[in-house]
């Protein structure tokens, strides 16, 4: 296990794979990532050096990419801006329904079902 900004990753994966599982990096992101370090798509995580992975957390930090706990801090933050000036979307929030137009008569089972 590779422990990355909190997070134990697997060696098996391979890195632009592994690296999707940090909360605010997507596949694109990812891969950029690996591209900017000349990580080839074929390379798991276990076969990186110490190095390569402080180059890694080097180059999100260069980035300026928020991520872990700092984005979803921000994303609590702004859903509760929208609760607190009471806006349309949230007052959906405060009544846990769908937030972005979708139907409630048919769907939404999953966003009603956990009051």
């Amino acid at each position: 296990m590779v422990y990355i900004l909190n997070i134990n990753l697997k060696n098996t994966k391979r890195a632009h794979v592994a690296l999707c599982k940090i909360f605010g990096i997507g596949k694109y992101q990812a891969s950029n990532l690996c591209n900017r370090l000349n990580i080839g798509t074929d390379v798991c995580l276990g076969e990186l050096n110490q190095m390569n992975l402080y180059l890694l957390l080097k180059q999100i930090e260069q980035q300026n990419l928020i991520v872990e706990n700092e984005l979803q801090q921000q994303k609590q933050n702004s859903i509760s801006e929208l609760i607190d000036i009471k806006c349309y979307k949230g007052i959906r929030h405060i009544f846990r329904l769908p937030v972005r137009g979708q139907r409630t008569r048919t769907n939404a089972r999953s966003r009603k079902r956990f009051k």
